[in-house]
């Protein structure tokens, strides 16, 4: 692949393709070569490429307000979606939510509001576990290549621990076992105020 100017390295690029266009499941190149997108946005979009109601939607929501921060001013989409969204979640009692911009954002919200909601700084994440690229979300990651390989010292008061599947040859015990060693050995359970997996 060609070297990619005003780009910056400080990504890997996965797949050496460009791509001009996607409908559904599939995405084309700039060769016009026809890929199933087993990404799918890194697994944001759950319709595919194009969704005639999708892209309907989106015209339409931008002919009336493209973008506007719900912190610097109410808007009725925002009012009218939240509603919507905690009565899918299965979880008794009063929810709130927040919609963000990426996954790493939601990622270092969830961790500012289990802190302020708890008064305890503590995270435990997973070995392998991928929670975003930002500097608190990155020290969430569950392994250091390629995402904190020469980043220095990050921010502390996270933990990690085994995470119990067959895939990796660890099974509950194990992981049970690491949670009990970590709070003998490196924090006390009352400083952890979040689990993030």
């Amino acid at each position: 692949m060609d070297q990619l100017y005003n780009v910056t390295d400080a990504f890997t690029m996965v797949h050496p393709v460009t791509l001009t266009k996607g409908v559904n499941a599939k995405v084309w190149d700039d060769k016009d070569r026809c890929y199933v997108d087993f990404v799918g946005g890194i697994g944001v979009l759950n319709f595919g490429h194009c969704h005639p109601r999708i892209v309907s939607a989106i015209i339409t929501q931008a002919q009336s307000l493209i973008h506007y921060a719900y912190n610097a001013a109410a808007h009725t989409p925002y009012q009218a979606f939240m509603p919507r969204l905690c009565e899918l979640i299965p979880i008794q009692g009063e929810l709130a939510g927040m919609l963000t911009n990426c996954g790493a954002e939601a990622t270092e919200n969830a961790i500012k509001i289990a802190r302020m909601k708890t008064g305890r700084t503590g995270v435990i994440a997973f070995d392998g576990g991928f929670h975003g690229r930002t500097l608190a979300a990155v020290n969430l990651n569950g392994k250091v290549a390629p995402y904190k390989r020469g980043l220095g010292p990050l921010a502390g008061g996270v933990y990690h621990i085994p995470f119990p599947s067959p895939d990796s040859d660890i099974s509950d015990q194990q992981a049970i076992d690491a949670l009990e060693r970590l709070f003998a050995v490196e924090t006390d359970v009352d400083n952890i105020g979040a689990f993030i997996m």
